[in-house]
């Protein structure tokens, strides 16, 4: 269910892949899809995302990669809320950070 629902994410600009195994999921972040030139983990795009996301509830690492491994009693609300949050915060990080995003 978690794959299914991050799967919907790679509408952003910037989600270059989704993978991972069961509970355990990253996924890739890239300024550009065709290349996969992906961020750094002390660019401003990502550090952004970070603090997105924790303001919003999630803790998480965002780096290159945004990681997910929620414990193994999750429940399908609590992964809906996970990747909505994550849905907003890149939202907004993409929309601050336009200028070095190739769609």
């Amino acid at each position: 269910y978690l794959r299914s629902q991050l799967e919907e994410l790679r509408a952003h600009p910037t989600v270059g892949d989704v993978r991972g195994v069961g509970l355990m999921h990253g996924l890739d972040l890239v300024k550009n899809k065709a290349t996969k030139e992906s961020w750094s983990k002390t660019h401003p795009f990502t550090a952004r995302l970070g603090e997105l996301t924790l303001q919003k509830g999630l803790v998480t690492r965002a780096w290159d990669v945004i990681h997910f491994a929620p414990p193994l009693v999750v429940t399908k609300s609590e992964i809906d809320r996970m990747v909505a949050i994550v849905d907003e915060a890149l939202t907004i990080a993409e929309r601050d950070n336009a200028s070095e995003i190739v769609a």
